[in-house]
Formats: structure tokens, sequence, C-alpha cells
């Protein structure tokens, strides 16, 4: 550009010539050209003089201005410099009279404070009267005639759809010559001691003397994808790896000719442009030059080179890059420019100004910043940080992590917790299962994609909506281990198209993570050493197992129980290294077991049970030699059984029980259980199939043990238990029983039938009683306690269940936590997770996310009279069918049940037997294996419930009418849970406080008028459903909500001015919809710094928002 006089520049920024948002990136360009010092123009104004040395007195402050050194103190040393990593110095007398002058805001000086100190020095002091000093002369009165065309107008990116907002921190919209950067105002509570909070940057004064004078003669080509190689000594005017995409497009600035984009991108790659101003030049011409991530580099010569994130065939481009942490720091103004610069929430600026602050920042390497700012983000994003689904499970202030050693210390980052790296220092593992991670979990991971290999988040409580809060896994392009599953990284089309991008990607668990919608074949592409996947407890629609899935050349385990998968098995053809093939719990899944089967032959295990097969046993399974547990139970299967099963020299379990399968059992398998080599053999040997060798036999609901000739419980409970089904009578107490054992056996909820064998849970139990040595001192009630807490110890620790070998393998862990259990010394009230009432009877059970496995044993019915809770929320347990769910209805007396997120299993929906707990105030059956409808029946009587969560099933009912007529119902959360109708019910919910219907796509219907009679309502999320209609007036009536999410559905019409009546509303997400029309005026008055409505997002494109924190 040609030179500009600095006046007429300061000119036309005074004529408003330059648009207000551009004024604050032009002080770093013009600095050391123009100068800039603090002032008051045009009216002089007194300016205090630097104190030359401190004699006692401070100077008095301005009702507008404040000291940096705190309230009452003043710096004592003026001529000394104050250094800031990545920023010029600056004389402390300066900065103490940029405060007084007002140019620090008010807020901020508080943080400045800690910073300067020791250089500074701060002390109290005396007030005294200002001394006046002259003030600047003004700059020339005339100034160019135009101003840029267009200047920057993108705000931060947007973040995730859902979870309770902090409202943004208001800052001012001038950056300050030297103006500290804001702390965090909140905190992790708990924790390791952060480093300090408090940070401050300056505006960076170093800037181009001139810009360039000439540019090369011939322009970049239009972009075509591909971005230029830069070379040593040039830059590129967009930022790292980015490049104009409008070349042809007209730069201006006040009071210069126009310049093509194309030739301002040359100048940068001909190191015309100083490297250290690049990054300011990109926020000037984003919105004229157009500025794009790299796709595929250039080489040298200008030919594309592939990239090496993706296969040249993947149909996907890698997701937008993330500015490095070395590169923010450097042009760092305030957390206000931070966040408009680089589109960074709150998040990301403490961590910023965390590792600005941090010991020996100025020595690290760029690669080392890079690495400690992505885990900062990790620990602001996920520590104590509240979402929708911890406001549901662990209430409104979720704790901290379980451990965080070394984080956010000055410690080495390959010695903090979870954290392991290469030879190199670089971080190549992140695991952190089970550690109680709430909050988001950032994209700012894709920092480490060089050198990440294994990133575990399994079982936590982050929540991650949306294309944005999963699109970024596809940067992670070295991963090989991905582990997401039980967690809720929610999307409504599948599995996220960007896995396709993880080519090297050996293992993938994205099981019970509420993914939804189709799926595509696009995430599974290009995966040649891909060898596990678990996508079970998701509910796809139009579930059929993608082809480029099950054609993954090295794919040997395959989970995908309880997905709504649909079709037939035809693929197994080609399913050549399957070793577990687990699909199980999927009634979509339809047809016959092919005869191609045969062509898996490295199967050895098999389970597709409580699906609809139908078809015969094909003979082909006899060429399976490796096979050695076979699930086929409760499908529709007929024939016979195929004598060539009986080959399968390796086969331990076959359970074909509740199936057609007729006539008589081949000796040759029969033999195999005289061989001890197939130990667990089921079928339908009541009425259908002859057998002689079944370890246990079912029919019409009855189980019987075929080796005896009264029908006791088998000796070890079958994975797969039946429902309600043990004999009538009794059989006689053994003789010359001890009156303990004979207590216990009077007491037994199977009459005793339980000890038939030893290696029962229950004989196990009373074995451990029987061995007390001071039994004779206990009382018949301490007796029975301790038997039924040994009944659950040993039917839930360390037990294999058809869901342990999937989370856990062959061997099976015990609980996380057993302190006290099972030791005959200690009073079992002291033992871990159990509260006595004062009579020492156990009233509370807590065992939340503490390992269980095996069944959960019904004895605890025994502890009836005194249980008031029962706590077993996020555990393996698997209790199938009615006679392990129906044992619950005889809890008479609790009033918190919790055992979401378990396999607790019953195909007629929630236990009718339910409706016996009058006393119940909180229940909990969420993503568990519910399914077949919502019983009326079940809720009758609950006349004290007052929180219901029971989302995460399939229940493919709508709601019952007794659930919307529970008085006390306050809290009620069904979300992804299959239902039908309309949301009609809400009428009858009088007290109800949040209500969630989340990802229902059959949830249809208009959302009715009487919504505004729910005086008490919160809280409202009915989001990716099928709702249609216009947005009923009468919202506006609700006069306590403040959090409402609509997105996902079919709404029309225009926005009622009526919804600014809710002024407390805090968060109103309504894109992906249909509305048209103006956000109302009404409602833009509750947007910050008037009103608390920190998030408001529609579809922009057809609505017209000038207030919106967010456009979709």
């Amino acid at each position: 550009q040609p030179s500009v006089r600095c006046g007429d520049l300061q000119d036309a920024g005074q004529l408003g010539l330059v648009p207000l948002d551009e004024c604050t990136f032009l002080p770093a360009l013009i600095v050391d050209v123009c100068g800039c010092a603090p002032g008051i123009s045009p009216t002089p104004a007194p300016i205090p003089s630097p104190t030359p040395t401190f004699d006692g007195i401070c100077p008095s402050i301005p009702h507008d201005g404040c000291s940096v050194c705190g309230q009452g103190e003043c710096i004592t040393k003026p001529d000394s410099i104050f250094e800031f990593p990545g920023q010029p110095s600056v004389r402390c007398g300066d900065l103490q009279d940029a405060g007084e002058l007002g140019h620090v805001p008010l807020d901020e000086c508080t943080f400045l404070a800690a910073l300067i100190v020791d250089v500074c020095g701060c002390t109290p002091g005396v007030s005294s009267t200002l001394t006046p000093a002259p003030a600047p002369t003004t700059g020339p009165t005339t100034g160019p005639t135009a101003g840029p065309t267009a200047g920057p107008t993108k705000g931060p990116t947007k973040g995730p759809t859902k979870g309770p907002t902090t409202a943004p921190t208001t800052a001012p919209t001038t950056a300050p010559t030297i103006a500290p950067t804001k702390a965090p105002t909140t905190g992790p509570t708990k924790g390791p001691t952060p480093a300090p909070t408090t940070a401050s940057t300056t505006v960076p004064t170093t800037a181009p003397t001139k810009a360039p004078t000439t540019a090369p003669t011939t322009a970049s080509p239009t972009i075509d994808g591909l971005c230029p190689s830069i070379p040593d000594g040039g830059c590129s005017v967009c930022g790292d790896d980015k490049c104009i995409t409008e070349p042809s497009a007209i730069f201006s600035f006040p009071g210069q000719p126009s310049v093509r984009c194309s030739d301002l991108q040359n100048a940068g790659e001909a190191g015309q442009v100083p490297l250290d101003q690049c990054p300011f030049l990109a926020a000037l011409i984003v919105d004229t030059c157009g500025c794009s991530s790299t796709a595929v580099p250039r080489n040298a010569k200008g030919a594309a080179t592939p990239a090496s994130s993706a296969s040249p065939t993947s149909p996907f481009k890698p997701p937008t890059p993330i500015p490095d942490a070395d590169s923010l720091i450097k042009s760092a103004a305030s957390e206000d420019w931070v966040q408009k610069k680089f589109g960074l929430d709150p998040v990301q600026t403490k961590a910023l100004l965390w590792l600005a602050s941090s010991t020996n920042f100025a020595s690290f390497s760029d690669t080392k910043n890079n690495q400690r700012y992505a885990l900062a983000c990790i620990f602001f994003s996920t520590y104590a940080v509240p979402s929708k689904y911890t406001d549901l499970h662990l209430g409104r202030n979720p704790k901290g992590w379980h451990k965080a050693d070394f984080w956010l210390s000055n410690e080495e980052e390959c010695n903090w917790y979870g954290i392991l790296c290469d030879s190199n220092g670089d971080v190549e593992s992140i695991n952190l299962k089970g550690n109680g991670l709430s909050g988001s979990f950032p994209s700012q991971v894709a920092l480490l994609r060089n050198s990440l290999i294994r990133l575990d988040l399994s079982d936590n409580w982050i929540h991650n909506p949306g294309d944005e809060c999963n699109s970024f896994l596809g940067q992670l392009s070295n991963l090989q281990y991905l582990f997401i599953g039980s967690t809720f990284f929610e999307h409504d089309k599948g599995v996220p198209t960007e896995i396709g991008l993880l080519s090297k990607l050996i293992a993938f668990d994205a099981s019970n993570t509420m993914y939804s919608g189709k799926l595509n074949g696009d995430a599974f592409a290009n995966k040649p050493i891909l060898r596990s996947v678990d996508l079970s407890g998701n509910h796809f629609a139009e579930g059929r197992i993608p082809e480029e899935l099950v054609k993954a050349p090295q794919l040997q385990h395959l989970y995908m129980e309880a997905s709504n998968l649909t079709g037939d098995l035809s693929f197994l053809k080609e399913m050549k290294a399957i070793v577990d093939l687990w699909i199980g719990n999927n009634e979509g899944l339809s047809g016959s077991i092919p005869a191609t089967i045969s062509q898996a032959n490295a199967l050895e295990t098999l389970s597709i049970s409580h699906c609809s097969l139908t078809g015969q046993l094909p003979s082909e399974m006899g060429s399976l030699e490796s096979l050695k547990e076979v699930w086929l139970y409760d499908n529709h299967i007929n024939g016979t059984i195929p004598h060539e099963l009986g080959g399968l020299s390796s086969l331990k379990t076959l359970q074909l029980e509740y199936n057609a399968i007729t006539g008589t059992v081949p000796q040759s398998l029969c033999n195999l259980t005289a061989q001890g080599a197939l130990v667990v053999f089921e079928a339908d040997c009541v009425n259908k199939v002859v057998c002689d060798c079944c370890t246990a036999c079912f029919g019409k609901k009855l189980l019987v043990n075929a080796s005896l000739s009264v029908t006791p419980v088998p000796s070890s409970l079958p994975s797969s238990y039946p429902t309600s089904d043990f004999p009538s009578q009794s059989p006689s107490l053994p003789p010359s029983l001890s009156p303990a054992a004979a207590l216990i056996h009077s007491i037994a909820i199977h009459r005793g039938m339980e000890f038939v064998g030893s290696n029962s849970y229950q004989s196990r139990a009373l074995a451990w009683v029987l061995g007390h040595d001071d039994l004779d001192s206990f009382s018949d009630t301490k007796i029975i306690q301790r038997y039924t807490l040994a009944c659950i110890y040993y039917s839930t620790y360390a037990v294999k269940t058809l869901y342990t070998e999937e989370i856990a393998g062959a061997d099976v862990p015990g609980w996380t936590n057993s302190d006290g259990w099972m030791d005959t010394n200690l009073d079992e009230c002291q033992w871990h997770g159990l509260d006595c009432d004062s009579n020492d009877a156990v009233d509370s059970i807590e065992l939340p996310s503490n390992g269980l496995t095996g069944h959960f044993a019904p004895e605890v019915q025994l502890l009836k009279d005194s249980l008031i809770r029962l706590d077993i929320f996020d555990n393996h347990v698997y209790n199938p069918g009615h006679a392990f769910n129906a044992f619950l209805g005889e809890l008479t007396n609790i009033q918190y049940l919790y055992y979401g997120f378990t396999n607790f299993e019953y195909e007629k929906g929630i236990p009718t037997e339910i409706n016996k707990l009058t006393h119940l105030i909180e229940y909990d059956c969420a993503y568990t294996l519910y399914h077949g409808g919502i019983p009326a029946e079940a809720f009758t009587n609950l006349t004290e419930l007052k929180r219901l969560t029971m989302g995460g099933n399939a229940y493919n009912s709508s709601v019952p009418t007794e659930i919307a007529q529970l008085q006390s119902l306050e809290y009620l959360y069904m979300d992804n849970a299959d239902l039908t109708g309309d949301i009609s019910f809400l009428a009858d919910l009088g007290s109800i406080k949040e209500l969630w219907l989340d990802t229902n796509p059959t949830l249809i219907g208009s959302i009715p008028s009487s919504i505004g009679e729910l005086s008490t309502l919160q809280s409202f999320s009915v989001t990716n459903c099928g709702l249609t209609g216009e947005i009923p007036t009468q919202m506006g009536n609700l006069a306590h909500i403040q959090q409402l999410w609509l997105h996902g559905n079919e709404l029309t019409g225009q926005i009622p001015t009526e919804m600014g009546n809710l002024n407390r509303m805090r968060i109103m997400e309504l894109e992906k919809n249909q509305l048209t029309g103006t956000m109302p005026t009404e409602v833009c008055f509750n947007r910050p710094p008037i009103g608390s409505l920190a998030v408001l997002e529609v579809d922009c494109e057809k609505v017209t928002c000038s207030c919106c924190s967010s456009c979709d």
C-alpha cells in the first residue's frame, strides 16, 4: 500500500470511517510508526505525572480511574520495567497512569496487582492531590474520505447445543493500550491447586513500520481447495494453515487505495509482510477475502500433494484447524480481544491465561505450549462443569474429577494423572476413564493430533451434542484407540462421518453414547486395521450394519447389542476375521442364520439373543472349530439341533431356550457335556426338546435342573435367568441344621432350593455366615442382614454374565471399592456404601459406579423393613426377566431407588410391581434394557414420587396419563425412549419443574396451549422430535422458566412476542425448525447486559435476529 499520514488515519477513526469492531485491531499495526499513548482528546485534561520516588504519598484516584496496585496502594518503582511473555516492555509509572486515567477497566485493576507487585512494588500510602500535566496535542482535523468496504463480522464459534450456560462476562468494547485480561470468575471447587488464575496481556506494540509497497505481479490462482505451501520467510495473511478463497475480491482500508486479495496473499507468501504481523491481518480481511483451512497442501512446484490425515479417496474434508496455543498467546491483548479475534470461549481463555502465567512458559517450545494449552482446555472444560445430564444425575453442582494428580501444576504434563508420553515428551495417551468428567470435552485435543494414539473418555458425564461437538474427533489423524462409551456424545446422524478420517483406528467404543439417526458407512470407510467396534446401546434409525463396517478386513470384535438393528444376517459371509459378534437385543434383526456363516471361521462367541430370527440352525455351524459360546435364546428358530454341533470341541456355552426348536438333542452334544467341555447347555426341554444332558431346561416360563429328580435351581445361575420359576413345594430341611442355618433356610426366598448346589451365591453366603466365631451372639435380625449382604457381594463381585466379556474380557474385575465387605470382625454398618439406622439396621445401600457385575441379588428384599435407599446406578449387573425385576416391588419402605445405566432387562417395560413402593420419592431406571411398553398400573400408587428418570429405553409407547397425574411429580426425564403420540399429557403435570423428552422422533403434534398453565415449569426440552405447528403464545405465561430447548423439530410460524415476558430465561434454543419472521424486540431485551438470556439460537437464514448469541 502507499503511505498514509498517521493524523489522517486518526481522523478516519474519529469520523466513524473505521468500523468500531476494527479499531481494536489497528493499534497493534500502527503503534511503532504513529505512536500510541494514554490521553484524552480533543479537550486537554489533567494527567498525573509519574512519581519519581515513593515518599509514602499515593496520588488521588479519579472516580472513573483505579490503581493498578489495588485500592489504597500505589507503585514504588515507577521507572522499573514490567514485562509479560510475548509482549513489549512498559514502564511501571506509565502503567499506573493508565489506571488512574480510566484506560484500565475498573474490574480488571484487581488482577494486575498480583502480576506487577514484584517488579513495580505496591505498598499502601496516603492519598494526595493529582498534579496536572500537559495534555497531548490533537491531530489534523481532516482525514480520508472513504473507509473499508467491509469489516469482520464473525463472532465466537457456537458452543454445545445444550446445557446450562453461564452468562458471558461483560467486557469493554475497546481494548486499552495496556489492559489486563480478566481471570475466571469461578473455578474448580476441588482438586489440585491451580496455577495463578490472574494473568494480564497487553496489546502487542510490535507492528509493521509500513505495509508492503509492492506485490508480486503474478496473482495466485483461484482457490481450488488447495492452499499453497508457504516458503521460509513467508506467511499466510489468513493465518496458519489457511488461505484466501476470494482472490479477485477487493480489500479496502481507511485512507488507502484498494488492493486485490490475491495480491495481498502473494505479498505474505513472498515475505513482504513481517511474520509476527500476519495474525493481525487475518481478522481484517476474512470477510472480504475469505479464509479457508488447508485441505491438501501444494508442493514446491504447485502440484497437489495428498493430505496425510485422510485417504485420497476419503469423501470428507478435515475439520477446520484450531489455532495453536503459542500464536494465540503471542497475539493476546485482552480476554475480550482474544475471544473476538479467535472465537474462543471462556474455557479456552482460562487455559490460555493459565499457560501464559505458568513457570518457564517463555522457555517452552511451541509444541510443549500447544500440548499444555490443550490439556488445560480439557481440565477447564470438564472439571466440575455442569451440563444438562449432570443436573439430572449429579445435581446442580457436580463434583470435580475423582483423580487429578498434578493437573495444572508446574509438574511435567507427562506425569499428570492419566497422561502418557512418547520418548520425545509428546502426549500419546489420555486415559480418563470413569474419572468423573463433566461439561463438554473440548475440540482443542486436536492440537495433539500429531502424537495422540489413545483417547479413553468412557464412563464419564461429558455431554458433546451435535456435529460441532463430535466432528473434531476426525482431526485426531494418528489415533488408534478411541473409547467414548457410556458418555453423552450425542449425535442424531448416526456415527459422525468424521470418524472416517481416522485411517489408523484399531479400536472404537461408542456404546451408550446417545447416537441416533441412520447408520452410514462413511464413518467406517478406509479402516484397514480396525479390529474392534462397540456401538451397543444406541438407537439407530434404519439400522442395517453398514457394508463398509462388515468388510473391514481385520475386524475381529463387533458389539452392537440393543442398537435398533434391522435387516438379516447375510452380511456374515463378509466377516472373514470376526472373533466376537454380539448383536442381540435387536428385535428388528430377522431372517435365518445363513449357511455362509461357515466363512466366519475365526468366530469364537456369537450372541444373537432377543431378536426375531427364524428358520433352522444350519449344519454348517459345525465347521466353526473355534466356536466357544453361543447365545441364541428368545428367537423363533425352529427345526432340530444339527448333530454337527457336537463336533465343536471348544464349545463351552450353548443357550437355545425360548425358541421353537423340537426333537431330540444329538448324542454328540451330550458327549461334550459328559466330557466337561460343554459347561452350559440350555434348551426348551420341558415340553419341546428331549434332552438328557442339558444343564438347565426351560418351557412355559419354568426352569428345572435336568440332573435332579426334584426341580431345584442350578448351582450356578445361567446368564439368561428365567422369569418366576421356582417350584411351589419346598424340599424338607436337611437334618441337624444349626439354629442359624435353620433360620436362613426358613427365610430363603426360594424356599431352600438355592442351597442345593454348593457353588450358588446363596450357598456361599450361608457358609460365610455360619463361619462366624461369634455367631451365637447375633440376633436373628443381624444374621439375616449379614446373609443378605453376603448374597449381594457374592452375586456381583467379579461374576461373569452375558455383558461382562464385552466390557472386561474373560477376567472380570471385582468391585472398585469393597472396603470392609466380608470382614467378619467388622460391623456391617461400617462397610463401604452402607448406612444404618439407630437400631443398626441397614437403611441405605449406595454402590454407584462401583464395578458390580453378575446379577443383583433379589435377596435384598429381606431388608425391606429398614431399607430406604438403594443406589446401584452405573454398574454392569444383568437382571433379565420378571423374577430379577419383580423383587423391587417388595422394598416397600424404599424412598430412593436408582438402577439406571445397568442391564436390568424386562420385555414388558417397567415392572408393574413398582406400584407397591408407595413411599418412593425418586426413581431412576434410565438406560437399562427395558422395552415393550409403559404399563400405566406401575405408577398408580406413587403419590409421593417427585423425580422420575426413565429415558434411554425402547418403550414404543405413549406417556400414560397415570404418570402425568402424579401430583407430587416435579422432574420427569424420558429422553431417547421411543415415545409415541403427542405431548398433550403435559396439561396434567401440575407440579412439574423440569420436563425433558428429547430424541423421540415419533413424538408428534403441536405444543398445546395448556403449557401456559404450568406455573412451576423451569426447564423444558423437547429436541430432535417430530413437533409441528406454531409456538403457542401461552408460553409467555411461564413466569419461572429458565431453560427452553426446542431445536430439531418442524415448528413453523413466527416467534411470539409474548416470549419476551420470560425475563428469567437463560437458554432459548429454537434452531433447526421452520420458524420465520423476526426475533421480537421483547426477546432481545432479555439478552445481557439487561437480562439473563445468555444463549439465544435460531436459524438466522429464516429468522432475522440481530441479538442472537449464535445462528445455526
